[in-house]
């Protein structure tokens, strides 16, 4: 994986890093997040045959959305960040990897500090969040916010 992030460049249209796929390039190469991603396809390969052309399909995919630049730069959402493109893809791969989606799984405490927006500790990146509660889509909202965290 780190060799794909290494060789893996944002095109020349991000040169702001605005674009998803940059962030995701950052975020990815943190190491508490490829320890949780590659403990998620370990978990995922003892219940599958697996190969490794799988995995570089299912990295790009995170990476991109499998979209141009030109196209995520004009959405406004966050379903093109890593923790939620990890659970969204269509792929049978992605498929069996939704079972392991934190939103699958609660945690009262925790669930409650993320719906009202007062779960400032344990972040992995200091992004300001907004509470789901008050978003358009809430129950979206919050599946975002806890893939995010955990």
């Amino acid at each position: 994986m780190n060799k794909l992030l290494e060789i893996s460049k944002p095109c020349k249209n991000c040169t702001d890093n605005s674009c998803t796929a940059s962030t995701n390039l950052v975020k990815l190469k943190h190491s508490v997040v490829q320890q949780r991603l590659f403990l998620l396809l370990k978990t995922w390969e003892h219940r599958a045959s697996c190969c490794n052309e799988r995995y570089l399909r299912l990295f790009a995919y995170v990476i991109t959305s499998g979209k141009k630049c030109i196209i995520r730069k004009n959405e406004d959402s966050n379903e093109n960040d890593y923790y939620n493109l990890i659970f969204n893809g269509s792929n049978e791969l992605f498929t069996a990897l939704a079972i392991f989606d934190p939103y699958h799984y609660s945690h009262p405490e925790i669930d409650e500090r993320l719906w009202n927006g007062t779960l400032t500790d344990g972040w992995l990146f200091q992004d300001e969040y907004d509470s789901p509660e008050y978003s358009e889509e809430p129950l979206e909202a919050f599946k975002a916010l806890k893939r995010r965290f955990i």
